[in-house]
């Protein structure tokens, strides 16, 4: 079954920020890239209710996402 694009984005969004292929991300580390290639800051509404549902549990820097989570999330 063909990935849709929605689902490519997504998944390369997380690639770029696992390099190494681990499939954990630090979210401060998915933010950053999202603010880099949105040119948005932190302190955008959107941003911050997306650090929000990636750290629903506020651990800030410790906090990390795995692939399914973040597709979850991002959808």
């Amino acid at each position: 079954m063909p990935v849709s694009l929605e689902e490519q984005i997504l998944n390369s969004t997380f690639e770029a920020c696992d390099p190494q292929r681990t499939g954990t991300v630090a979210v401060a580390q998915v933010l950053a890239y999202l603010e880099a290639v949105t040119g948005q800051g932190p302190q955008d509404a959107r941003l911050q209710t997306l650090a929000n549902s990636l750290d629903p549990n506020g651990e800030g820097p410790k906090a990390t996402v795995d692939l399914d989570t973040f597709l979850v999330v991002m959808r």
